[in-house]
């Protein structure tokens, strides 16, 4: 009983409890009518599997649903529809990896997600992380890079100066050092326009 600790110990007499509460009920009910039970028994396990499941995919079905839908119109102004979750994203060309930002305009610089760098031929375990910047989640520490290439629409920067987050960025952030080559850039209602 050394791996339990008084809270885990009554947690699981509770638990254990509980089912036996649940299976006596169970039985009263079914009683007599074995096929029956078993074959309800099966439905509600396959329900509490599937709940399981989709509760251990959320992050993944978050990121999916929150996929970008930008275009380039015609005039090459980038078009970017909110998101569900409030936010802008933005595909983009890093290198030869394409990236999806989340459009920040309370950031100066570009940085890249762990992940991304990866993707976009940085090596994140070699790179030296030396900087450092304030998040909403507290502070994070950066490694400096330069981007062969960063291309939105018909922006491009070559050589461009960006950063790889060490820790767990949720995702690669757009900032004002990218966002001013753009002449212009407006919130119109639910949606960002980003004019060459």
């Amino acid at each position: 009983m050394d791996a339990l600790d008084g809270i885990a110990l009554e947690r699981l007499v509770y638990l254990v409890l509980l089912l036996g509460v649940v299976l006596s009920a169970v039985v009263s009910v079914y009683r007599g009518r074995i096929g029956t039970g078993l074959r309800d028994a099966l439905l509600w396990g396959l329900i509490f599997i599937g709940f399981v499941a989709v509760y251990g995919m959320r992050e993944d079905l978050a990121a999916s649903l929150s996929r970008t839908q930008d275009r380039v119109a015609a005039s090459g102004e980038v078009v970017v529809p909110r998101s569900p979750d409030g936010h802008f994203r933005v595909r983009a060309q890093v290198d030869d990896a394409e990236v999806i930002f989340l459009i920040d305009t309370g950031a100066s610089g570009v940085v890249l997600t762990a992940d991304d760098a990866r993707r976009a031929g940085f090596d994140p375990d070699e790179l030296a992380y030396t900087g450092r910047a304030q998040t909403a989640n507290g502070e994070v520490r950066l490694a400096p890079i330069r981007l062969a290439r960063l291309r939105l629409g018909e922006v491009e920067a070559e050589r461009f100066r960006a950063s790889v987050s060490e820790g767990q960025l949720f995702s690669s952030l757009l900032g004002m050092d990218f966002l001013q080559r753009f002449s212009r850039v407006t919130v119109e209602g639910d949606r960002m326009v980003l004019e060459p």
